[in-house]
């Protein structure tokens, strides 16, 4: 994809990790099921007919996808966007979406059949986890960390440390 001016482990500093957030199977409505399960049995009595959309080659939600079709023994049909992804499975142009939950409005537009996280989410208490529905090894969480640039002296950077993961911690700061 092209040469980076960077080398990440000899110009950045990693200081702490920010944010995590799971990914959210969602389906369209049309879809004719109503978990994790009877979407299984759904793709494979017609491998690749099912459609999953994603941000893109590559990104993480196709990566998302890629997990599931390989911890399910199924095959779908990825189509890689420029975007989100969310506009065309809510249009029906695709039927599955893997999503992080900032992207998704859930509503009578799509269904929410799981989410990837260790836990349920307590937004979401109805909806049962990846590992509830059965993938024990597909929990895909996005993270996001701070780096700062090379060489922070070690007492700078105990002290970065800790007033971000402070700052971030406030319930003020919390969505």
């Amino acid at each position: 994809q092209g040469h980076q001016p960077y080398d990440l482990s000899k110009d950045l500093t990693p200081i702490t990790q920010a944010t995590t957030q799971p990914y959210m199977l969602v389906v369209n409505p049309n879809l004719p099921v109503k978990n994790v399960s009877e979407l299984i049995a759904l793709a494979q009595s017609s491998p690749k007919s099912i459609t999953y959309g994603s941000s893109g080659i590559g990104g993480f939600s196709h990566l998302a996808g890629a997990l599931f079709e390989s911890l399910a023994g199924v095959e779908m049909t990825h189509v890689p966007y420029k975007g989100s992804g969310v506009p065309e499975l809510a249009s029906g142009e695709t039927q599955l979406l893997f999503a992080l939950p900032a992207t998704v409005n859930i509503g009578p537009r799509l269904k929410l059949l799981a989410v990837s996280a260790p836990k349920r989410l307590p937004e979401l208490p109805t909806v049962p986890t990846a590992r509830e529905a059965g993938f024990v090894d597909a929990e895909a969480v996005l993270w996001q960390g701070v780096c700062g640039p090379p060489n922070i002296p070690k007492p700078a950077l105990a002290r970065l440390t800790e007033e971000i993961r402070r700052g971030l911690a406030r319930p003020d700061r919390r969505l």
